[in-house]
């Protein structure tokens, strides 16, 4: 299960007016508890190969969560990465929570915290994909 949101442009998603990158994610990190279901993040880069070319597509931040997660924690997740500096631009920035099969569980609007309506259809295509990690959790024995 994860969460993911698209920061491919600084409009998309931006935390405490910045580029979100691996220089500037710490913000993530000040307050574990409020993000005790995430395991992992980590920023996600899509390649798709186009006439033998490799192209840049899209960017996302991706949450992996260790457990399901109800909708009322969805959305009090929303509220944490506002609270913690993260914004948009956009007026309608899709934030996903997504099962393990690659189905959409929730599809809410980043900026009004409402729910938007799950698409029908999954569009899988073959990408390269890269991953740089942000934040793994450590736990105890």
């Amino acid at each position: 299960m994860k969460i993911k949101i698209y920061c491919t442009t600084q409009e998309e998603l931006q935390i405490n007016n910045k580029k979100i990158n691996l220089k500037n994610y710490n913000k993530l990190n000040e307050k574990p508890d409020k993000f005790e279901f995430v395991s992992k993040i980590f920023l996600l880069q899509k390649y798709k190969f186009i006439n033998n070319k490799t192209t840049y597509i899209r960017k996302s931040l991706e949450f992996i969560c260790n457990r399901d997660i109800t909708e009322e924690e969805f959305t009090m997740f929303i509220e944490n990465l506002k609270k913690i500096g993260f914004t948009t631009k956009k007026d309608e920035l899709k934030i996903r929570y997504i099962d393990n099969e690659g189905k959409i569980v929730f599809n809410y609007n980043f900026t009004t915290n409402k729910p938007l309506i799950i698409p029908a259809f999954s569009n899988k295509k073959k990408s390269l994909y890269k991953q740089q990690n942000l934040y793994i959790r450590h736990y105890e024995n």
